[in-house]
């Protein structure tokens, strides 16, 4: 009983003690600069690097590994001739709107600002109040100076899409009222709603991490 409960007691101090730290507010503001410029660990991206190859084969290099070889005649044709998917665009609102495709967070340009709601409302948590605030202070930054930037709204599928729709175009104007309320002038900011249109890859569409709101960087 004894052997087992110390046992415990190292397995909670190891993993305190390897837990990683809360960041900051400054590293916070960081990480919104940096993933809307798109900027995050090019300090230490390596420069690509020329691969060798035979006589008479493709020029490749080593960028990300993606190969630079031209395409075949045929292949290329055949992504010519490929169809481009229609996307929802967004309903206007009094911000200003650019009738954008939304971005999917943790791509280039967005930041997902992970701010949590009531069930079926649009007002703000405290945790989400704080957490709008800190992204109007980073919005701030001189990096970011007269940038645009979308606010997002996404929801699960559950229930009526419809509702859905207008609930995450209220989710996304709380958050854009208080960056503004905090700061950020109102002309930087438009506002979309997309409701379950644009679920996250690989997660059930009715999974809470699917109501969201992104920021997407505009111009």
């Amino acid at each position: 009983m004894i052997a087992g409960l110390s046992a415990t007691l190292l397995a909670a101090t190891f993993l305190a003690a390897t837990a990683a730290p809360a960041q900051t507010a400054a590293e916070q503001k960081e990480e919104v600069v940096c993933q809307l410029l798109d900027t995050c660990g090019s300090e230490t991206a390596a420069p690509p690097q020329a691969s060798p190859s035979p006589r008479g084969a493709p020029r490749t290099t080593s960028t990300r590994g993606f190969s630079l070889a031209r395409p075949k005649a045929d292949t290329a044709a055949a992504a010519a001739a490929a169809p481009v998917a229609n996307r929802p665009t967004a309903t206007k609102q009094s911000y200003a709107s650019s009738k954008p495709k939304p971005a999917a967070a943790g791509k280039a340009g967005a930041y997902d600002l992970r701010v949590t709601f009531k069930s079926g409302s649009a007002e703000l948590a405290p945790s989400a109040k704080s957490r709008a605030q800190m992204f109007a202070s980073a919005l701030q930054d001189p990096r970011l100076a007269g940038r645009r930037v979308r606010i997002e709204g996404h929801t699960d599928s559950i229930g009526n899409a419809d509702k859905n729709k207008d609930l995450s175009e209220r989710r996304a104007r709380a958050v854009a009222d208080l960056l503004t309320a905090s700061g950020v002038e109102s002309g930087r900011l438009d506002v979309a709603g997309y409701g379950p249109s644009e679920p996250l890859a690989g997660l059930p569409s009715t999974a809470p991490a699917q109501r969201r709101v992104v920021a997407v960087l505009v111009k």
